[in-house]
């Protein structure tokens, strides 16, 4: 029971740090990083995907409407993939449905090169 406790607490841990460096490359890209608000942030399963709905001041110093924006993570950290992301593809099953999806492809690339 432990143990188990102990797995969920670590893969918990690993999710928020996950989450944090989402938050992170968004803000890396914003006037006001500070003024950065958060309503999700999804990472997908396999960890290389995710979507964060925020919102930040503008140049006017106010806040805009709620942007939903896709990342795909790779050798140099998250990166901007879809800053036009529909809001409704930002959740948890919208990630996992794209890794079901890459990994079709990936099975169907890996066919067709034999």
């Amino acid at each position: 029971m432990k143990k188990r406790v102990a797995l969920v607490l670590a893969l918990a841990l690993i999710g928020c740090s996950q989450q944090e460096d989402v938050q992170n490359a968004i803000k890396a890209r914003l006037k006001d990083p500070g003024s950065a608000q958060f309503q999700r942030v999804v990472v997908s399963e396999k960890g290389d995907q995710a979507c964060a709905i925020w919102n930040a001041r503008n140049s006017f110093g106010g806040y805009g409407e709620w942007r939903a924006t896709g990342l795909r993570k790779g050798a140099e950290g998250w990166q901007l993939a879809d800053q036009d992301m529909a809001p409704e593809r930002c959740t948890d099953a919208g990630m996992n449905a794209f890794d079901r999806f890459q990994k079709a492809q990936d099975d169907l690339n890996k066919a067709l090169a034999r």
